[in-house]
């Protein structure tokens, strides 16, 4: 092996305000060729391997920490997108509840508009033909046609629901309020809707006031001289 010297002490690099650029440019010579009392060239080889190899710690380790930046830079991304789309839910519902309480009178209104109207065309439904097609009455029944007809695609674009379960109906417990029971003597019958009692109302989606209603529930038919047995 290589004989290793110290630094010498007339390094010009200790002494800039003295040595000049033609002094540092011996002293590199110097340096590099391994004469007197520099340091040797395998020295100088061992300690630049020394130098590349921590140098490509340091680049393994901006790498990593490039790395470790971009993924949490998406995870913030994703957070940001999720924080949004709350406050987006959050403003959509908050609008949607002030306008169904600042609406619900006209929503009220609009439907009991057309619940009067529905019973209009049920009533001219309901007469005669000869009746129907008088000259007086027919222009009158044509009206009410008309306007059901406007006021069902009128309440349907606006999202106003009338809620009227038919018979046998499912009961949802949701948009129905059960209010009395009927007695049954089929078992297929139980739990379903009787008849509505009052129709309730729905604004896009949102039930504003269940339907009043009745439903069937089966009753046992028991013998009539079951009554006292074991007495």
């Amino acid at each position: 092996m290589s004989e290793t010297n110290p630094l010498p002490t007339d390094n010009p690099c200790n002494n800039a305000a003295d040595g000049g650029p033609d002094d540092l440019d011996e002293y590199l010579d110097g340096l590099l060729s391994g004469d007197g009392g520099f340091i040797s060239r395998d020295r100088i080889a061992e300690r630049l391997g020394s130098i590349e190899d921590r140098l490509d710690q340091l680049v393994d380790q901006l790498r990593q920490i490039n790395e470790s930046q971009r993924e949490r830079t998406g995870e913030l991304e994703n957070y940001l997108k999720i924080v949004a789309e709350c406050q987006r839910q959050t403003a959509t519902l908050a609008n949607r509840e002030l306008e169904r309480h600042l609406l619900h009178p006209a929503i009220e209104a609009a439907s009991t508009l057309k619940g009067l109207i529905d019973d209009l065309l049920e009533q001219a439904a309901a007469l005669p033909e000869n009746e129907a097609f008088c000259p007086f009455v027919k222009p009158i029944v044509d009206s009410i046609k008309q306007a059901a007809s406007v006021a069902e695609a009128e309440t349907k674009s606006l999202g106003i629901e009338t809620i009227a379960p038919r018979h046998l109906n499912d009961l949802d417990a949701h948009r129905h309020d059960v209010k009395q029971t009927v007695a049954a003597d089929d078992n297929t019958s139980h739990g379903k809707i009787e008849r509505t009692l009052v129709p309730g109302l729905a604004y896009r989606g949102k039930v504003l006031r269940q339907a009043k209603v009745s439903v069937y529930r089966y009753v046992t038919n028991q013998p009539a001289d079951s009554k006292g047995l074991g007495q």
